[in-house]
């Protein structure tokens, strides 16, 4: 027991604090301009984890308590949105008032379809036509139609349409903006690079989408659910099914944040709040682009090396003639290799090589996460296939790889 609770820093705006200290490496003018987008993306995507996991414990514990709600949860809750909201506004104060002029000036543009001139909006036009036209699926919300079940952090746009006939009421209507599709649209023929994003590229054009109907205004919006997972091994089930079983409630999971245009109105955000069952104070209005991951796509420009630290490179510990045979080398000699300083290299031929090895019976490896067209689980697989003995330790609820490890 602590006497003193204002000795105890508390972990969630201890986090707060370290994403506060990442943004101001994005607000660094020594820092070269394309690494600070980079920070500035990456603030943006801690914050979305944050609040799918942390708040949502927090969120969770408020409201689990019989009903009663904990007084502790429900201030360290409070504290933590306020923090939150003015981290939001420090970091679109700077990706607006610094970061994009900055960008602008080194040829990299992200405009609104508005700002562009009307040859560049009319092919625009037929990319929207030819392109993202068949992909959209426009919902209307009603009494017999309910609230579509939006995907966490997907792109949305919200619409308020004037009442049909014979009905009193404003209607809500949802277009989601296809993830298939990407976000960052080339605008041709411009100097240097520059963009429009595909959900303005919808808003510009989305009374195709309900022709006769009138629009009252139109927002884009974005949620976040609780992906917190909850584990219980009562009920006899596996490991494996447990998380199985809680990667899917994700999907139907609690809203923990709503992002919405700064512009949107009461009445819409109302509309909105009504049918996610929010607090006024999960709703995050931003005056710009929602989803600041979409700076990353910008960081990857080719060129531009000047606006970018060197890349380090590691070391490489063997030489190409030794990685070649990497068991003649460990007879010879120990190799210690210490990541991400020395090269992976040696590492991958190892299990490469112990695959095709007929001297090699069994291969026992520890995976935290994998990834898609990895070469060590090809060898893995590989030296299953061959009757080798393959044991492989992985780590089923690493954070958002839940699915992919499954």
């Amino acid at each position: 027991m602590i006497a003193e609770p204002s000795l105890v820093i508390n972990r969630e705006l201890s986090w707060l604090a370290f994403n506060e200290r990442v943004l101001e490496e994005a607000a660094d003018p020594s820092t070269p301009l394309l690494e600070r987008v980079k920070f500035a993306a990456i603030t943006a995507a801690n914050l979305d984890e944050f609040f799918m996991v942390r708040v949502a414990a927090v969120k969770r514990a408020v409201e689990e308590e019989d009903g009663v709600a904990d007084p502790a949860a429900r201030e360290e809750l409070s504290a933590i949105r306020r923090r939150a909201h003015a981290f939001v506004t420090s970091l679109y104060g700077l990706v607006n008032d610094t970061l994009r002029p900055a960008l602008a000036s080194a040829q990299i543009r992200l405009l609104t379809v508005a700002e562009l001139e009307p040859s560049r909006r009319a092919a625009l036009a037929t990319f929207f036509r030819d392109a993202v036209l068949p992909v959209l699926t426009p919902l209307a919300i009603d009494v017999s139609r309910p609230f579509p079940l939006l995907s966490s952090l997907s792109l949305n746009l919200a619409l308020l349409l004037e009442p049909a006939p014979g009905e009193s009421g404003r209607r809500l209507a949802i277009v989601q903006v296809p993830g298939v599709l990407t976000r960052l649209v080339s605008v041709a023929g411009a100097d240097g690079y520059t963009f429009v994003l595909l959900e303005d590229v919808i808003r510009a054009h989305i009374a195709q989408l309900f022709p006769g109907q009138t629009m009252v205004e139109t927002t884009v919006i974005r949620l976040a659910r609780d992906a917190e997972l909850e584990l219980d091994d009562e009920g006899g089930r596996t490991h494996l099914e447990v998380v199985e079983r809680e990667v899917r409630r994700r999907r139907r999971s609690d809203v923990v944040r709503l992002e919405v245009e700064s512009a949107a109105s009461e009445e819409l955000i109302a509309v909105l709040r009504d049918q996610l069952d929010i607090w006024p104070e999960e709703v995050y209005a931003v005056p710009g682009p929602l989803d600041l991951r979409v700076l990353f796509a910008l960081t990857e420009l080719p060129g531009f090396d000047a606006l970018r630290e060197p890349p380090l490179q590691p070391v490489s510990v063997l030489g190409d003639q030794e990685q070649t045979n990497v068991f003649e080398v460990l007879d010879d000699r120990d190799v210690l290799l210490h990541h991400p300083y020395d090269a992976y290299d040696p590492v991958i031929a190892f299990v490469a090589q112990a695959a095709d090895d007929p001297d090699v019976l069994a291969i026992k490896q520890t995976l935290y996460r994998t990834s898609v067209g990895s070469p060590i689980i090809a060898g893995v697989q590989r030296a299953a296939e061959r009757n080798k003995q393959v044991t492989v330790l992985v780590e089923l609820t690493a954070r958002f790889d839940e699915e992919r490890n499954i």
